[in-house]
């Protein structure tokens, strides 16, 4: 019979978690459905896309609705605009093989925001004077992926176009452009290439041929692009379909348009302009969310460069630019003026105010300022400047307070907004714990085991990282996702869920705060490589193109110089020249790894110290084909400050970081580096020092674990012999005959200390003789005791089976996916040495490259560049044609050839014209 009495306790908190369920679970999860709903006629026809397949590609395409007037900027004529020099006699292109049908791809098309308040009607802009300042959005809110795989709609569909919103968070005032003269005193870059013109006949020749093989190899992928993929993003370059990860403006066509100009294929260019560039519509989208940081460097980029290096010939690429510039200008308007780095373009996100991820890439936030600033010196529109310098004046503001002085954590609060203590303690466990702990509590020691969390930085991304998708997303569920959700739905106006109304009602007060870490406790990491590495690169870039007008940004890249050198360049112990085959030489070379840092101590009255402990600090003795563009960098930095950056060492630093990717290509079987590798580091990076191959040193990093997996043996080996002694003991007790019965002892003789006789306490047996040790023993169930590897053993096991080439101790990402960042520095050091070591460098790397990605109608990534015959995986970035070719061509061209005295390269080697230097 049931006892109240005994079970009320039970009853008291069964009614308690009824309570607590209904008020957190249920209100909330009813305002954010609610929410959705209220605006579900925005975005209605998006959601069938998704539905629906594709059209097909023969069907007429209906009439649209015409874009939204933008308006319009009063763009001066282009000033200082040459034409460059005449490059060398066209070569006809190959063959065009015979057409394929493309195989379609699955869609991956993201969900539309859901957003707004839980009145009926659709949520009306909130007043930025009246309401409070939003707070930051939860944990990975904002993350998002800068390569989605996108299909396009049925055109049937009527389609979204961005409106222009009215700004939430205007500027007071605007941050002018530097006008000031050029300074005189900028040193000259390139070496000069005066006295070795008069080179032989026999080696101009080679070098033409040269030339021409790598014009042959960009008309063949751009002949494949222009037949199958045409206004695409990318082609798929096996199979002959098409790809769009890059909201579908046709990446490709115009990542490449200052290629085709620099190789002289004229009419390609102007083609590519008329019926290309002019007909692309920025103002909507088949993605649900702009990546900032790729359609900064690849579109807007690619649009200056395009009119820069044709000086100025269509006027449609500066109005272009100017048309993108202004959709995604929308992404700056916070309350710190922090950009959004996955920025919701509709109208429904568009129209309410929003704050900074609190999770934010460095690469993605520190590598706009070329882009923008290059707008503005063309435009005369100074809020392009503007927008870029407070990203500036905020990193150099934290810069010599982060945890290694001078450099940037390669994730960052960007959101402005620090809460109190009592209010992270009133929010849900789970709330708190990612408010404690970083922007994804569950990701808080993916720094430690594993290079940075994957979102966002495709450019700057290890293409082996698992993807976003396959992370926690926002509402704390971790696990695998449908690729129809890889980009995450946006928070509402105030980065949480419920109305505009309730929001305010227990809006978070913020402490007002700059650039920030995302954990004041976790480890973070460090890295001039992927996630960081355009910020450190665009330093010095951003002076030049300024013309040296603020000092701001020397003073920047200086710091971050000295302490990058201090903290993550090392020297890598080496074989011997005899062991790493035929032709091998002495190999003196640098590579740039990666430091995780913890949070500030803290000291014994409980508060917190300034100062950061090296303990459980951890360095990565790595390589990186994205690093790879730390030699460029150095170079140019030693050119223009010879008095600080070059006194101090780093043109030697750029040769020995540049040979070191150089001696990655060497090592494999592809003869192409892979994407990530680790080494055994030395002590000291001088060259001075010594650093002899140490074997037993070079198979304890393959083996870490030698000493640890014998233990393990040994122990087993103990409780195998117990239980085969216990065993033994057991069979002998049950195989022993039953005693006889005692007879009725006879009275005790009298007097005798003898002790009577007896039967035995325990049975008695013959001792076993001593057995030879039995290794490994046998267990009950037939199986035996696996013996371990020696270490030699497991190393030449281990070696064998995963490929590793000699002096590499583990490959983290096999792939090749065209990048440029190492020739890009083969090119920078040519261009500033005049060595001629670097053009046969570059062949070696171009030949292998041709002959193990070439296709029938383009070029394709590889799977694994320790195979002699690797997979191609039918993927071609566009970076292929506008970085990779193009870095290989100008290292043979004319030097004076988009000369480095006259232009600024972007992150995407599109070349921005310098102010003109004044004699």
């Amino acid at each position: 019979m049931l006892r109240y009495r005994r079970y009320r306790v039970f009853v008291v908190l069964a009614v308690l978690t009824i309570l607590a369920l209904y008020q957190f679970g249920g209100s909330y999860s009813t305002n954010w459905q609610q929410a959705a709903s209220s605006l579900s006629h925005l975005h209605d026809s998006d959601a069938d896309a998704d539905a629906k397949p594709p059209a097909a590609a023969d069907q007429q395409q209906p009439e649209q609705q015409a874009p939204p007037a933008l308006d319009k900027i009063e763009i001066p004529e282009a000033e200082g605009h040459v034409e460059p020099t005449a490059t060398p006699p066209p070569v006809p292109p190959g063959d065009v093989p015979p057409q394929r049908i493309p195989p379609p791809l699955p869609s991956a098309r993201p969900s539309p925001p859901a957003l707004g308040d839980t009145s009926d009607g659709p949520a009306e802009p909130l007043d930025p004077v009246a309401a409070e300042v939003p707070a930051p959005a939860p944990p990975m809110a904002e993350a998002g992926e800068g390569r989605v795989e996108v299909d396009r709609p049925p055109t049937t569909l009527p389609v979204i176009h961005w409106e222009r919103p009215t700004e939430h968070f205007p500027v007071e005032s605007t941050v002018p452009l530097p006008t000031a003269t050029p300074r005189r005193d900028i040193p000259r870059i390139q070496h000069d290439f005066a006295g070795q013109r008069a080179a032989s006949a026999a080696d101009d020749e080679i070098r033409l041929q040269r030339l021409a093989a790598v014009k042959d190899a960009f008309e063949h992928a751009w002949g494949g692009y222009r037949e199958k993929a045409w206004m695409a993003d990318e082609i798929s370059p096996v199979s002959g379909g098409q790809r769009n990860p890059f909201a579908g403006w046709g990446a490709t066509l115009v990542d490449s348009l200052d290629s085709l100009w620099m190789m002289g294929l004229v009419e390609e260019f102007d083609h590519a302009v008329e019926e290309g560039v002019a007909k692309i519509d920025f103002t909507t989208s088949i993605r649900g969310d702009i990546p900032l940081f790729e359609t900064t460097i690849r579109y807007l980029g690619g649009l200056l460069g395009a009119y820069d290096i044709s000086g100025g010939r269509h006027r449609v690429l500066l109005d272009k630019a100017v048309e993108l510039a202004e959709i995604v200008m929308g992404a700056f308007d916070t309350p710190n003026r922090m950009p959004i780095t996955y920025y919701y373009w509709k109208p429904a996100f568009t129209s309410q105010p929003h704050r900074a991820s609190t999770g934010v890439v460095l690469a993605e936030l520190g590598s706009l300022s070329i882009e923008f600033t290059r707008l503005a010196q063309l435009t005369k529109e100074p809020k392009y400047y503007d927008a870029i310098a407070r990203i500036t004046d905020a990193l150099e503001e934290w810069q010599m307070d982060t945890r290694i002085p001078g450099l940037w954590p390669t994730k960052l609060d960007a959101s402005g907004c620090q809460k109190h203590m009592n209010q992270i303690v009133s929010q849900s466990p789970r709330d708190a714990t990612e408010e404690l702990l970083g922007a994804n509590a569950t990701m808080l020691d993916a720094d430690v085991t594993s290079p940075q969390q994957p979102h966002g930085w495709e450019k700057r991304q290890m293409d082996d990282l698992p993807k976003a998708g396959a992370q926690a997303n926002a509402n704390g569920n971790s696990g695998a996702q449908p690729a129809t959700n890889n980009i995450p739905t946006p928070p509402d106006a105030l980065g949480q869920p419920g109305s505009a109304q309730e929001q305010g009602n227990r809006q978070p007060n913020c402490i007002p705060q700059g650039l920030g870490h995302v954990s004041q406790t976790a480890s973070e990491a460090y890295s001039i490589g992927g996630m960081a590495d355009s910020t450190y690169e665009y330093l010095p870039k951003q002076w030049l193109l300024l013309g040296g007008a603020l000092s701001q940004y020397r003073t920047m890249y200086e710091a971050s110089a000295e302490a990058a050198i201090e903290h993550l360049v090392y020297r890598p112990m080496l074989p011997p020249p005899e062991e790493s085959g035929p032709g091998s030489r002495e190999w003196d070379i640098l590579f740039a790894g990666s430091k995780h840092v913890k949070g500030p101590a803290s000291r014994s009255d409980g508060s917190s110290s300034s100062s950061y402990s090296p303990n459980g600090d951890r360095f990565e003795a790595e390589g990186a084909h994205l690093t790879c563009f730390a030699g460029a960098m150095f170079a140019l930095g030693a050119k223009l400050y010879p008095d600080t950056r070059g006194a101090a060492g780093d043109m030697d630093a750029a040769r020995r970081l540049t040979d070191g990717c150089v001696w990655a290509y060497n090592i494999t079987a592809t003869a192409i580096m892979p994407e990530s590798f680790h080494v055994v580091p030395c002590e000291s990076a001088d060259p001075a020092a010594p650093c002899p191959w140490d074997e037993d040193l070079y198979k304890r990093y393959l083996d870490p674990n030698a000493e640890q997996r014998w233990r393990a043996y040994e122990q087993q080996l103990d409780r195998e012999r117990e239980r085969d002694e216990m065993a033994s003991l057991r069979a002998l007790t049950r195989s022993s005959p039953a005693p006889a019965p005692a007879a009725t002892p006879a009275p005790l003789a009298p007097a005798d200390d003898a002790e009577p006789a007896g039967p035995p306490r325990f049975p008695q047996a013959t001792p076993p003789a001593a057995a030879a040790p039995r290794l490994p023993p046998t267990v009950p169930d037939g199986l035996q005791v696996q013996k371990p590897l020696t270490r030699d053993e497991f190393v030449e096991a281990k070696v064998r089976d995963e490929r590793i080439p000699r002096g590499l101790t583990a490959i983290g990402g096999r792939k090749y996916i065209l990048r440029p960042e190492a020739i890009e520095s083969v090119f920078y050091m040519y261009r500033v040495s005049g060595d001629p070591y670097w053009r046969e460098a570059g062949w070696d790397m171009f030949s292998a490259v041709q002959r193990h990605t070439r296709t029938e109608w383009a070029n394709s990534a590889i799977d694994d560049v320790t195979k002699e015959a690797p997979q191609l995986l039918d993927e071609m970035e566009s970076f292929w044609l506008a970085e990779t070719l193009k870095y290989f061509y100008l290292l043979f061209a004319d030097e004076d050839l988009v000369s480095l005295d006259d232009y600024v390269l972007n992150t995407e080697a599109h070349p921005f014209k310098r102010p003109d230097m004044v004699a």
